[in-house]
């Protein structure tokens, strides 16, 4: 625990220093000693050092300020309508049955593996094996982490269309990898729409090299709204054959596409 932690340091101190901390070490002093030195110290220096490289996250910081002046967030997604009736009961029937509140597969539960399954695979035009190619995890924040970090060495550089999610970057720096930004820019100064906003091929290619492991591709893009078209996705389908470099495709909003777009899966070119 925290304070086990904490102790173990002291008597670590207390043995160096001399026995004369012996009877401190049965006081309330100790615990005075505790977490003013031991505390503080581990505060300071036991947080790994991939961990400093985060930075401030701005999610926080604006949930924090719209707690604090009641004001309306508008910086995440608060569903203010309560979950549909069948998907409560469904968690409660579950709930009461018993051999579901067990250990299950760590890649994901079977019967779910195979819903998707038979769900995404005739959206991505082949048969998914959902034993071998799909891996569930908690949100999309864990499935990046996951992936960045299952497939990224320390020194690999991966391609970084901006603007992006806040949490590419964090994750990616604390796997040890290097960012090659890539940026979208307005087509013209009477920008009306997010599909104003692309990318140069040229520069998008000159950002790929020997070192490149992994490209992050998020279409529709967060914060823009862009959804990339055929002709943009197939520029990147190509550049990642040929340095053989792997796409980590985040199609979060996948379903949320209007206006005459169309998604498409990058997984399908």
């Amino acid at each position: 625990s925290y304070h086990r932690i904490c102790a173990l340091k002291l008597r670590y101190m207390f043995r160096s220093v001399g026995q004369r901390f012996a009877c401190a070490a049965r006081t309330e002093c100790w615990k005075e000693i505790l977490f003013r030195v031991g505390c503080h110290r581990m505060a300071s220096s036991y947080a790994a050092e991939r961990t400093l490289v985060t930075g401030e996250n701005v999610w926080v910081e604006f949930t924090g300020l719209a707690a604090k002046y009641n004001a309306i967030n508008l910086g995440q997604g608060f569903p203010d309508f309560p979950a549909p009736l069948f998907v409560k009961k469904a968690l409660a029937d579950a709930v009461m049955k018993d051999p579901l509140n067990q250990y299950t597969r760590s890649m994901g539960h079977p019967r779910l593996v195979k819903v998707l399954a038979e769900y995404f695979s005739p959206l991505y035009g082949r048969q998914l094996d959902p034993m071998t190619e799909i891996f569930t995890a908690v949100g999309a924040y864990g499935s990046l982490f996951c992936a960045i970090h299952g497939l990224v060495n320390p020194g690999d550089e991966v391609v970084v269309i901006e603007p992006s999610f806040d949490c590419y970057i964090p994750i990616l720096k604390m796997a040890g990898g290097i960012p090659k930004f890539v940026p979208l820019k307005p087509v013209h100064k009477d920008v009306t729409s997010a599909t104003d906003f692309v990318f140069d091929p040229d520069e998008l290619a000159a950002a790929f090299g020997p070192k490149t492991k992994a490209i992050i591709v998020n279409t529709p893009n967060n914060p823009l709204g862009k959804v990339f078209n055929r002709k943009e996705l197939e520029v990147i389908a190509d550049l990642c054959r040929k340095h053989d470099v792997i796409c980590i495709s985040d199609e979060v909003y996948e379903w949320l596409v209007y206006d005459g777009c169309e998604h498409i899966r990058l997984a399908t070119l």
